[in-house]
């Protein structure tokens, strides 16, 4: 079932959420500028927000770049093997053997959730920051 280009289509369009949630990110990193160029207060809880921010931020770089990698696995699934060993190669490692789709695909869904978490945290701390300036 994960393997029909369906199940693709699906992966491909949740992992392209990363636009949506590396928007709502740079929109809490423009309130917090306003906040400390405008009242002084809050720098640290501003401060820790954007450390949300720049998790958030390379959580969606990782599901963009999954974006283009799982279109090309799903365009050519018979080269998977090739496929592992060029990423291993990229990135100075070994290829795993046999990883799996579903394996993939928990990968996938914890980019996307690492993501979330990152840009709800700096949230949370962008309005805490608001409460003790204001």
């Amino acid at each position: 079932m994960i393997q029909h280009p369906v199940a693709g289509t699906v992966l491909i369009t949740a992992l392209k959420s990363w636009r949506y949630i590396a928007a709502l990110s740079a929109a809490a990193v423009i309130v917090g500028l306003c906040l400390v160029v405008s009242s002084g207060k809050g720098s640290f809880l501003f401060a820790m927000a954007m450390g949300g921010g720049l998790f958030a931020q390379y959580y969606c770089w990782r599901m963009w770049m999954d974006c283009r990698l799982f279109a090309l696995l799903y365009r050519h699934p018979e080269r998977e093997a090739e496929f592992d060993a060029a990423l291993g190669l990229f990135w100075g490692r070994k290829a795993i053997p046999d990883v799996g789709m579903e394996v993939r695909w928990r990968g996938a869904r914890r980019l996307l959730f690492s993501a979330a978490a990152g840009v709800a945290t700096q949230w949370i701390l962008t309005l805490m920051a608001l409460v003790v300036a204001g």
